[in-house]
């Protein structure tokens, strides 16, 4: 990982509540992470639904391009792009706009650099693939009749 995505990563990360920021592409695959907390076998997981409910809105034709799942003790503010999301694991009871606020410009900053961006378009994947690798769930399957 750059210094400069660390940078930027650490900037959301320093938000007080934040307990974790990390960047995976659409094959669910970790690109980059700072403060996590939580077991990297978890952040996996959490990634994975993320961009099944993004690829489940792809399928549909609907750019998703932002999400948040709330639990009883977190929150996860997602924030998707073309080949890559964003995923911040907090509390829920901080300060929400400061922290999209501020993804939004760790969003324009990862844009803007040049080898993330190739790193990133080296391995484009359409957005449905893990709903096309793995069998839905019935709460995966219920989102989708909805949509249709």
């Amino acid at each position: 990982m750059s210094t400069d995505i660390a940078k930027w990563l650490k900037e959301v990360a320093d938000i007080e509540g934040v307990d974790g920021v990390f960047i995976v592409s659409n094959r669910g695959q970790m690109i980059a992470h700072t403060g996590l907390k939580i077991e990297s076998n978890k952040i996996e997981s959490i990634a994975n639904r993320v961009l099944k409910i993004e690829g489940a809105f792809d399928k549909q034709g609907m750019a998703l391009k932002e999400i948040e799942l709330v639990g009883k003790d977190y929150r996860i503010i997602g924030m998707m792009k073309e080949n890559f999301t964003i995923l911040t694991y907090c509390r829920p009871d901080k300060v929400l706009p400061l922290i999209r606020m501020t993804l939004n410009v760790v969003l324009a900053h990862l844009l803007e650099d040049k080898k993330f961006m190739k790193f990133i378009n080296k391995h484009p994947v359409k957005k449905t693939l893990l709903l096309e690798k793995s069998s839905l769930d019935d709460a995966e399957t219920k989102l989708i009749s909805k949509l249709q």
